[in-house]
């Protein structure tokens, strides 16, 4: 029964793969992915026409159970994010802003080898921003990427107190965004975290009519999942708590009624593409956040303010809106990731399950080899990836 459970979670970690970007592989007999006290792997085959068989095999204990799945996968149009910050109508330099990027897939910011020119510190020299307009730079800007003013625009800057590394070559197009197209789940009204409390959403679609975090208190969400809601309150101490180990977490705001206090939002892994947040709205919003901001924000209509505040007052991965007004101080690091994973409106490909059954083990004499999985492969459970780190290896 543990192996049909854990064949179950390895085709649910296929789908992950695949609305992510993808091939819907997951592990593979050599190197398994390990979960629960077993082991396991699936193999995609493209069958054309937008179709892909999964063929999942878990191991655990004596038992072995193997499942296979047609989907049906319709994959994103577009992905914005490929950008570290693109708008419309505004951009809002401060004195102090400075933009690099960076590859997640490689581990933390923080963990990577640094760069230094003149006072600034740097990763990788492919950032970019880029506006529909032209594009006038503050003093005391570092700039390791491009900088992109509309057609037949310009960027206006002292390049003795501003660095940009790469190009300021106009866009040869306008900035178009993609609609926002909110997904549809059954309400299930307030979720509210009393001060000093603490709540867990565990994987899976939801839709609250308001969230409300009060003060010094913690909700933490567990993806994948997708979360659409039409109120949202984070209070002064309190902390949204993202954990994407399994997949990332999507939360839409259909309102302007977003209130973000001195808040924190702490990203376990802190890897951008675990945490996307999708504003609907053409009003302003405020991401007054005590900390760094480590995810992807989309607004295609809103003004959106990014104002992280402490020590560490940066933002990691990318945003996008009709305006974006940045503190001072403040900098972006653009996840280069972002480019490989999900759709510009941050929900990735959809998948539907056409069919599903169960098949005989793959692998004839693991079906009468009985023996701990891990000493019939051969393999060492602490060098095993998880699951959400046995995409596509």
């Amino acid at each position: 029964m543990r192996a049909l459970h854990l064949a179950e979670a390895a085709m649910r970690e296929a789908v992950v793969a695949l609305r992510v970007g993808g091939s819907g592989s997951v592990g593979s007999q050599i190197t398994p992915a390990v979960y629960g006290g077993g082991l396991f792997w699936v193999d995609a085959t493209d069958l054309g026409n937008g179709q892909v068989l999964l063929s999942a095999a878990a191991m655990h204990g004596s038992g072995r159970h193997a499942l296979q799945a047609v989907v049906s996968v319709t994959a994103p149009v577009g992905r914005v994010f490929t950008r570290n910050i693109t708008a419309k109508d505004v951009i809002s330099f401060r004195p102090g802003n400075s933009f690099d990027s960076y590859d997640s897939r490689l581990g933390a910011y923080e963990d990577q080898p640094k760069q230094v020119y003149d006072v600034w510190t740097y990763v990788n020299d492919n950032a970019s921003f880029q506006l529909n307009g032209s594009i006038n730079l503050n003093s005391n800007m570092g700039i390791f990427g491009d900088v992109i003013p509309g057609p037949g625009e310009s960027v206006a800057y002292d390049p003795v107190t501003v660095y940009i590394s790469g190009s300021t070559t106009p866009a040869d197009e306008l900035i178009e965004f993609e609609p926002t197209v909110v997904p549809s789940f059954a309400s299930q009204g307030a979720l509210s975290v009393p001060d000093g409390g603490t709540q867990t959403v565990y994987a899976g679609d939801y839709h609250f009519d308001q969230i409300e975090i009060n003060a010094g208190a913690q909700l933490r969400i567990e993806g994948p999942a997708t979360l659409v809601v039409d109120d949202f309150a984070a209070l002064s101490g309190s902390d949204l708590y993202i954990d994407g180990t399994y997949g990332p977490v999507v939360i839409y705001f259909t309102t302007a009624n977003v209130s973000i206090s001195n808040a924190t939002f702490t990203n376990e892994r802190r890897l951008p593409p675990d945490l996307a947040f999708i504003l609907t709205t053409n009003q302003q919003v405020q991401f007054n956040v005590n900390g760094p901001i480590v995810g992807s924000i989309y607004a295609p209509d809103a003004v959106l303010r990014i104002n992280p505040k402490g020590g560490d007052a940066d933002m990691y991965g990318a945003g996008a809106g009709s305006q974006v007004w940045f503190a001072a101080g403040a900098s972006v690091h653009l996840d280069e990731a972002l480019a490989y994973v999900g759709g510009s409106s941050g929900g990735g490909a959809e998948v539907s399950i056409l069919s599903t059954h169960t098949v005989d083990f793959p692998v004839r004499r693991f079906r009468r080899d009985r023996r701990d999985p891990f000493l019939v492969l051969g393999v060492d459970r602490r060098a095993l990836p998880m699951p959400a780190q046995a995409h596509d290896i």
